[in-house]
């Protein structure tokens, strides 16, 4: 999984991070941050 939008968090105030995937393939990651506990940036668009 593309860790990009977490990892960098100094630019994505300056960015819009699109994850373009398989609707299943979505689901599992938005899951699987939510089970980390991890707050998805509002610059990350799925």
């Amino acid at each position: 999984m593309d860790t990009f939008a977490f990892r960098c968090k100094e630019l994505m105030e300056q960015l819009q991070v699109f994850e373009v995937d398989h609707p299943a393939t979505q689901v599992f990651k938005r899951n699987r941050l939510a089970d980390l506990g991890w707050d998805m940036p509002v610059q990350l668009h799925f």
